[in-house]
C-alpha cells in the first residue's frame, strides 16, 4: 500500500514551506537559526559553513522547525492518525546530522586482515598485526578525536574532530593521497584547521573520496577498468588515462554535496537538494545514465576523449528520460548502485546483476534504473552494497539482503553452497543481543563479501565470508547468519614505542587492556577488514571537541514533563489550544542525547509513540 505524503514523513514541499517563515524568537538560544531558503528533501542546510558544531546547530534547528510543521499538518489532517512514520523519519535524519556534523568522537578499532597495512598496526609482528581476530584500537590514532572512519579495498581512512584526514594501507594506486609509510596512519595535506574541513570520507577499491563542510568533493587514487588500466579524476583526458591521482583532487563541478559513496571504480554523490550525480567507469551500467560502454574503437585503441567526457565527468543519474527524483540514500556495490527515494522510500538499482544483486527477480545487467518492487511498501532508509550482494535497512529497523549467498553474505540461509544467490530481497533475522537489549538495527555496513549491523542497544552483528577474520569472532570461518561480536574481547592492543616500529611486549601471554563498555558511533566494512568507531565510557578526554555536549545517560520509566525527545525541543508555537499534543516550552536548540532544561512535555499519546517508535533514548533532566 502506498503511503500518503503526510503519513510517510516530511515532504520536500513541506520543508521548503516551513523554512520560508522566519524562526520563532528565542533569547535562550545560543546558536544561529538555519538560512530560510535551501533546506531540501534531506534536511540539509546549504549555508556559509563555519564550524562543525555551528553547522550542526543550524541543521538541527531547521530540522526541528520542519518536523514541527509536519506534525501540525498531520494533526490537522487526521487527529487519529499514527505519528509512527514521522517520528521514524525524524530519528533517521537527526542521526544523520549528528553523524556528519556532530562532535561525538571516539577510538578507532579494527579487525581482519592487515597484510597491506590497512589495519594501521604495522606489519612487524606477523601473528598479531597482520591478522587481528577481535576489535583492537589503532594506537597511532589514540590521542586524536576520531569522528568518522572508512574502509576501502585494501586501505583505511579517518577524519578527526578538527576536520583532518588520515590514511593508511595499500598505496600502489594512490589511494592514500600522500607519500610516506603505508603501514601506519599519516596526515593527508589540505584538510584541517584553516583549510578544507573534512566531514565525510569513503573508500573505493583503489580510490578515496572526501566531502568537506563547504559541500565540496575531493578524490584521489584511480579507477581500474576490466583490463586493469588506470584512470583517474584529472583536468584533461590525457592526464586521466593510465594515471593515478596521488594528491587530493577537487571536483570543481560539484557543489553543495551532502553525501558520497564509492564503488570499485565509480562514485555517487547526493547534493543538498537530494539530486544524485555519478562518475567513474560504467562498464556494467552502474552510473545509472546513458554512456557509450565501448571504451575501445574497432582497432582496439582506447577512446580516451569519449571515456573522459562521458564516464569521468559527474552527470545526473536518470530515471527514464528524467533526472532521478529527490533521493535520501545512495549506496554502491562493486559494480552496481542503489538509490532510495525521499518521497516514498522506493528503492531503485542498476549495474551488474550476475548474482541478482539488483533485487529485481532476474540476473540481467541493467544500465537503466529498475524498481525493486518487493520493497515498495518497506520505506527504505539506508542502502549499501558489496562485491555481488546488497544490504538494505528500512525505517522500521529491518534488514533485507539480496545477491550472492555462497559465503553467507545474505545472512539468512541455513547452509550455503557454491553459486547460491537470491535475486529478490530476503529479510534477515537479527537475534536478541546477549545483554537483552534491542535487536532493532540502526546502522549497516557492507564489505566485499560480508556485512555488519548495529542495533539500538549498541550490539554489533556480522555475517558472511570469514576467512580473513573480518567478522570479528576470532575464527577464520564463514557465518551464514548474524552472529554478535563479543565486545568484551575488544582491546587497546600492545603499547608501541615512540618510533612505532616495535611493540614494547612481544610476549605471547601478555594481557592487553580491555576496551570496556562503549557507545558505538560507527561501523565500517572493507575488502578484507572491518572497523568500529567507539567512545569508551571511561574515556577521560570527554565526548566532544569543545566539551559542551555530555555523553548519553541511562533512562528507565515513562517520559515526563522534564524529559526531552530526540535532539531537542520543537518550536514553541507549533500548536495551541487544549487539544494540543504538546505543551509549550522555551528551550534553545538541542543536541542528540543532551538533557534539555525546560524541555517540552509530551502528552500521553505522544509519549507512547515516542517510546515505541523513536528509538532514541529519552533523557531525564
Amino acid at each position: 500500500m502506498k503511503r500518503g505524503r503526510v503519513d510517510v514523513g516530511v515532504s520536500k514541499e513541506q520543508y521548503e514551506a516551513s523554512l520560508a517563515a522566519p524562526a520563532a524568537s528565542n533569547e535562550s538560544e545560543d546558536f544561529p537559526r538555519a538560512a530560510p531558503s535551501v533546506l531540501k528533501a534531506r534536511r540539509i542546510v546549504s549555508a556559509t559553513p563555519t564550524t562543525r558544531p555551528q553547522e550542526a546547530a543550524r541543521q538541527l534547528a531547521a530540522l526541528n522547525r520542519a518536523f514541527g510543521d509536519n506534525l501540525k499538518a498531520q494533526w490537522t489532517h487526521n487527529k487519529a492518525g499514527s505519528w509512527a512514520q514521522n517520528m521514524k523519519e525524524y530519528v533517521v535524519y537527526a542521526r544523520e546530522i549528528d553523524a556528519k556534523f556532530g562532535a561525538r568522537a571516539g577510538q578507532l578499532l579494527n579487525f581482519g586482515s592487515g597484510d597491506c597495512g590497512q589495519l594501521g598496526h604495522g606489519v612487524e609482528n606477523e601473528k598479531e598485526d597482520l591478522m587481528v581476530k577481535f576489535p583492537r584500537v589503532v594506537r597511532p590514532l589514540m590521542k586524536l578525536k576520531i569522528v568518522r572512519v572508512a574502509c576501502g579495498g585494501l586501505h583505511s581512512a579517518a577524519i578527526t574532530a578538527a576536520g583532518e584526514v588520515y590514511t593508511w594501507g595499500c598505496n600502489d594506486d594512490g589511494a592514500l593521497g600522500r607519500d610516506g609509510d603505508e603501514n601506519y596512519p599519516a596526515n593527508v595535506g589540505g584538510f584541517g584547521p584553516k583549510q578544507s574541513t573534512a566531514v565525510q570520507i569513503v573508500g573505493g577499491d583503489c580510490h578515496t573520496a572526501v566531502v568537506t563542510l563547504a559541500g565540496k568533493v575531493y578524490t584521489w587514487g584511480c579507477y581500474r577498468d576490466k583490463e586493469g588500466k588506470q584512470w583517474c579524476d584529472a583536468l584533461s583526458a590525457k592526464a586521466a588515462f593510465k594515471q593515478k591521482q596521488t594528491r587530493p583532487f577537487l571536483m570543481k563541478t560539484l557543489d553543495n554535496v551532502a553525501d558520497v559513496k564509492c564503488g570499485n571504480a565509480f562514485n555517487l554523490v547526493r547534493t543538498n537538494d537530494g539530486r544524485v550525480y555519478s562518475w567513474g567507469l560504467s562498464e556494467m551500467g552502474q552510473l545509472g545514465r546513458k554512456v557509450d560502454k565501448e571504451m575501445k574503437d574497432a582497432d582496439g585503441e582506447y577512446r580516451v576523449e569519449m571515456v573522459y567526457k562521458e564516464h569521468l565527468q559527474p552527470k545526473p543519474v536518470m530515471l527514464g528520460k528524467d533526472q532521478l527524483p529527490v533521493v535520501k540514500s545512495i549506496g554502491c556495490g562493486a559494480f552496481h548502485s542503489l538509490f532510495a527515494l525521499s518521497a516514498n522510500g522506493y528503492l531503485y538499482t542498476c549495474g551488474l546483476n550476475n548474482y541478482g544483486q539488483l533485487g529485481i527477480g532476474s540476473t540481467d545487467n541493467c544500465s537503466e534504473l529498475q524498481l525493486v518492487e518487493d520493497l515498495s511498501s518497506k520505506n527504505v532508509a539506508f542502502v549499501d552494497g558489496g562485491e555481488h550482494h546488497s544490504v538494505v535497512l528500512t525505517n522500521d529497523g529491518d534488514v533485507y539482503t539480496f545477491g550472492r549467498a555462497d559465503s553467507g553474505q545474505l545472512g539468512m540461509l541455513e547452509t550455503c553452497s557454491t553459486g547460491d544467490f537470491k535475486d529478490r530481497p530476503q529479510k534477515v533475522t537479527i537475534p536478541k543481543p546477549k545483554n537483552g537489549g534491542s535487536n532493532v538495527v540502526r546502522m549497516i555496513a557492507t564489505g566485499s563479501n560480508h556485512a555488519l549491523a548495529l542495533t539500538e542497544s549498541d550490539a554489533i552483528f556480522s555475517w558472511g565470508y570469514g576467512d580473513m577474520l573480518a567478522l570479528g569472532h576470532g575464527l577464520d570461518q564463514d557465518e551464514n547468519k548474524p552472529r554478535q561480536l563479543d565486545w568484551s574481547k575488544a582491546t587497546y592492543g600492545n603499547e608501541v614505542d615512540d618510533n612505532k616500529k616495535k611493540a614494547k611486549s612481544d610476549k605471547k601471554d601478555v594481557k592487553q587492556k580491555k576496551f570496556g563498555e562503549a557507545d558505538i558511533l560507527q561501523i565500517e566494512a572493507g575488502g578484507q577488514h572491518s572497523a568500529v568507531l567507539a567512545s569508551a565510557h571511561d574515556d577521560k578526554r570527554g565526548p566532544s571537541v569543545s566539551g559542551e555536549f555530555p555523553t548519553t545517560t541511562s533512562f528507565s520509566g515513562e517520559l515526563s514533563p522534564t524529559t526531552s525527545f530526540g535532539i531537542g525541543p520543537l518550536p514553541a508555537t507549533i500548536f495551541s489550544g487544549s487539544s494540543s499534543p504538546f505543551t509549550t516550552g522555551s528551550s534553545g536548540c538541542g543536541w542528540l542525547h543532551r538533557p534539555l532544561p525546560d524541555a517540552r512535555a509530551l502528552n500521553q499519546r505522544a509519549r507512547n509513540v515516542a517510546l515505541q517508535y523513536a528509538r532514541l533514548k529519552p533523557y531525564t533532566v
